[in-house]
């Protein structure tokens, strides 16, 4: 399966997982749900950001993740999921199929998402100075290749991920580029386990990496 099969599976898994997140805020509207609804969104909202993460779409990444930070409040009950919260919570969604599409289409952002990021960003602020979040992608290769180990001081790392670890919130691109932090690096995305389409889980880990180190 090549990159642009994968972006295709991405974008594709991207329309269902909005529609489950619309369904969800539109129960919410109706006074229909409970806790599984609100857990429903966040992973909506998460799977996007985690295999947004994989392909460098750093925009959709940052405003999903000051999204799913708001959803996680709502879902630990910091915050309650009504009337302001949920008209945002919805404008949201609205804002986040846009940038959906601005990846697919390599197109600029709309303002909205910046003065949207804003609103989300205020609704968790308690005073607390907070660390910012940044995402900078890391240089994939999505060609298999062999790595040579030249020197002594040259190393490999074998990063694979399980689901679980999307799901508690971690990123392989944090931890390739803490690894940026010891030297010279070369990082090659291996794509052998990723099923076809109709195989294809939204749920799961199919990414490796295989990370040279040259620290010399």
């Amino acid at each position: 399966m090549d990159i642009e099969t994968l972006r295709e599976t991405f974008f594709a898994e991207c329309e269902e997982l909005l529609d489950s997140l619309i369904a969800n805020l539109d129960q919410i509207s109706a006074g229909e749900w409970d806790k599984e609804t609100v857990n429903g969104i966040f992973r909506a909202v998460h799977s996007i950001k985690g295999a947004a993460g994989a392909f460098g779409f750093s925009v959709l990444v940052d405003f999903a993740h000051h999204y799913e930070t708001v959803l996680d409040h709502v879902r630990s009950d910091k915050l309650s999921i009504e009337d302001d919260v949920l008209r945002l919570s919805i404008r949201s969604a609205d804002i986040l199929a846009v940038l959906v599409d601005c990846a697919r289409d390599d197109s600029e952002p709309p303002a909205a998402a910046a003065n949207i990021t804003t609103e989300l960003m205020a609704l968790v602020d308690d005073g607390a100075e907070e660390e910012t979040f940044s995402f900078t992608p890391a240089p994939l290769d999505f060609e298999p290749v062999t790595i040579p180990i030249a020197t002594s001081n040259t190393f490999e790392v074998c990063l694979k991920p399980i689901a679980a670890m999307y799901l508690s919130g971690h990123e392989p691109v944090n931890l390739i580029n803490g690894l940026q932090q010891k030297g010279l690096i070369e990082v090659v995305c291996m794509i052998e386990d990723v099923p076809d389409l109709d195989n294809f889980d939204f749920d799961e880990s199919y990414l490796s990496w295989r990370i040279c180190v040259n620290d010399a």
